[in-house]
């Protein structure tokens, strides 16, 4: 039987080629149901959490990583754990010659209002929707809603 650390990294690979070869988008439905099938196999695997640990960390720590990190984005919304955090807090501080923005992108995933609603439908079916915000004029002048 294949390791579970494996069998993340082929669909990984799979992941990579798919965006490579324009099958589709980070989060076209194809690519979504492959971050599912990665996600859910993270979960149903806990005894080797270091090993996918290491497998998201070497994402991170990757300058050319491509549209690798949707995985990390995609994955961490949900797993939330600190030790990807961490890494990639300790990429955007290592000060490497290159834009940042990717890395902050991946730091979405851990804020509670994150800037990716709508990107994957996963996420948004399991999420409740963001509280409803007053338009922009009532924000400006601080009108409230009167009821009528």
């Amino acid at each position: 039987m294949e390791s579970p650390v494996i069998q993340f990294r082929e669909l990984l690979a799979q992941f990579v080629k798919n965006t490579q070869t324009r099958i589709g988008d980070y989060n076209s439905p194809k690519q979504e149901d492959i971050l599912i099938e990665m996600l859910n196999l993270v979960k149903a695997n806990p005894e080797v959490r270091q090993g996918f640990v290491r497998c998201f960390i070497e994402i991170v720590d990757n300058p050319n990583l491509g549209m690798t990190w949707a995985v990390v984005l995609f994955c961490m919304r949900e797993l939330q754990w600190p030790e990807v955090k961490e890494a990639i807090e300790q990429f955007i501080t290592s000060q490497h010659p290159i834009s940042d923005r990717i890395w902050r992108h991946m730091l979405e995933a851990y804020k509670k209002d994150w800037n990716f609603r709508g990107e994957f439908f996963y996420h948004d079916k399991r999420e409740s929707p963001p509280p409803a915000r007053p338009c922009l004029l009532a924000r400006l002048f601080g009108w409230k809603k009167t009821g009528r």
